[in-house]
């Protein structure tokens, strides 16, 4: 059924208009809806092929400032009537309230019109809804990048739960999943004293779901991986002559060049100055 209060404000405003017959047809059409199957939604076509009485609901919509609201029922079923709507002022509706959920990081809102748009698009049978498909891409990337990169500035409003629903939403996005994001924030700089829970925190979990989860899918504890870059890491600073050796220590969290060399000696048996003259050749 649909909610009152939203449906008796639009039901006050059809009074005296030619629109409200239809909308009694929109009211029964939406008991036939079930929100969770796509299949379902294809109901609304028939109402919706009334640009006129949809560009009328569109306009109340917009002048009642309706928020997105999709834990509301009738709000979800006139954005979906709306969306079947192959109508450029209609779409124009659909893609501002995406937007608006975006802009205002409204997160329910954001992922409710993503699910929406990207399931009408799945088989090219609704091209009116493709140039907005393409921004909400652009947009899932964009948040995605914010997430794994920690943007200060502008974080972002979507948490790593999220993207595994847009990527179930839109068929062409892919969020990389656990080992991108570990490669990632540990590729950004050398990974020096940084241990498991700094580690964790960058890819935003608990410190033991990350172990236990690392532990899954690089088949080694984060401990071992960590010692393992960090080698990588000096070894490749020192094969850069240009690199001065007190910067290799200090970036690679050592206190000083002599605590550089034993760490050298220890792991590869040889002196840093060593190393880089075999580096040279």
């Amino acid at each position: 059924m649909m909610s009152d209060n939203l449906f008796d404000m639009l039901e006050y405003a059809a009074l005296g208009t030619e629109w409200r017959e239809w909308l009694k047809e929109v009211e029964k059409t939406a008991d036939l809806v079930d929100l969770r199957r796509a299949d379902t939604w294809t109901v609304l076509e028939q109402p919706a092929k009334n640009v006129h009485a949809v560009r009328w609901l569109t306009e109340e919509l917009r002048k009642a400032a309706t928020a997105p609201s999709p834990d509301d029922r009738t709000w979800c079923v006139l954005y979906l009537l709306a969306a079947h709507c192959r109508d450029n002022t209609v779409t124009g509706y659909v893609t501002d309230t995406f937007v608006n959920s975006y802009r205002t990081q409204h997160r329910t809102g954001t992922l409710f019109c993503m699910e929406v748009v990207g399931r009408m698009t799945l088989h090219d049978e609704y091209p009116h809804l493709n140039a907005l498909y393409n921004l909400m891409m652009g947009l899932a990337l964009r948040e995605w990048r914010r997430l794994l990169e920690g943007d200060e500035d502008y974080p972002c409003f979507l948490t790593e739960a999220d993207f595994r629903r847009v990527e179930r939403s839109l068929p062409d996005f892919r969020c990389g999943g656990f080992r991108e994001a570990v490669r990632l924030m540990a590729g950004r700089m050398p990974v020096g004293t940084l241990t498991a829970g700094e580690l964790a925190a960058r890819c935003h979990q608990s410190e033991t779901v990350f172990r236990e989860r690392f532990k899954e899918e690089f088949g080694q504890p984060v401990a071992e991986w960590l010692r393992e870059r960090r080698k990588e890491d000096i070894l490749a600073m020192l094969s850069d002559p240009a690199i001065p050796l007190s910067d290799v220590s200090e970036r690679n969290g050592f206190n000083s060049a002599s605590t550089l060399s034993d760490y050298c000696q220890r792991n590869f048996g040889k002196s840093p100055s060593q190393m880089r003259k075999d580096a040279a050749g």
